[in-house]
């Protein structure tokens, strides 16, 4: 059964502005259906906006070809979980994580869950939206999302601890967050960067001593 708990976003037509959203911690291959529903459209919208500027396919969202329900459901087992983040009955980001306890590179006999997949609506895609000159609905739903992912941490034992492989172009989004750049990891298939983040930074993400 999903488990539903409240954070916020922050609206990207006026920083000051937090609006209360629901982080669903378990959802279903049906919901991935209404995410692919929704999310198609204004999608394709925002590439072919983007190429018509100039852009070339390498500067495209990361995510901007994924069929969510395609791409989750054959890695939705006993060890993950795909947690979205909702607000009015409308899917603003989702992410699917191994909670399985993996090795850490960076910190020698510690462990960590694994981030698989990370996306968010393509209305609130502010860096892509921004190239174009437009301002995303929610600014911050990335850094939401990998603050629910350090507590997910935190629950399943491994202390904040997360390790993650950096999709082409989402590098920067990980250096912000304050995550542990390593380089590119010769044992992934494609050679993408992994990042970890550490229990202290994770303590310092969350705002915990």
């Amino acid at each position: 059964m999903a488990v539903r708990t409240i954070d916020f976003l922050t609206y990207g037509f006026d920083p000051d502005r937090l609006v209360q959203v629901d982080v669903v911690d378990g959802l279903t291959v049906e919901d991935l259906s209404q995410i692919d529903a929704e999310w198609e459209t204004p999608m394709f919208a925002l590439v072919a906006e983007m190429t018509c500027a100039g852009f070339s396919s390498d500067e495209l969202p990361p995510s901007w070809g994924w069929c969510m329900r395609q791409l989750f459901e054959d890695e939705l087992t006993s060890i993950s979980t795909i947690i979205g983040i909702e607000h009015e009955n409308e899917w603003e980001g989702v992410m699917l994580v191994y909670t399985d306890p993996r090795p850490c590179c960076h910190q020698r006999d510690a462990n960590g869950i694994y981030l698989a997949y990370i996306a968010a609506a393509p209305r609130n895609l502010g860096y892509y939206l921004g190239l174009i000159d437009k301002k995303p609905t929610f600014d911050d739903v990335g850094e939401v999302l990998l603050s629910v992912l350090a507590r997910k941490s935190v629950e399943c034992g491994c202390h904040g601890r997360v390790i993650l492989h950096a999709a082409e172009g989402s590098e920067e989004l990980y250096r912000k967050c304050g995550r542990t750049e390593l380089g590119p990891d010769s044992l992934h298939p494609s050679k993408l960067t992994r990042f970890e983040i550490t229990e202290e930074r994770a303590k310092n993400f969350l705002g915990v001593k």
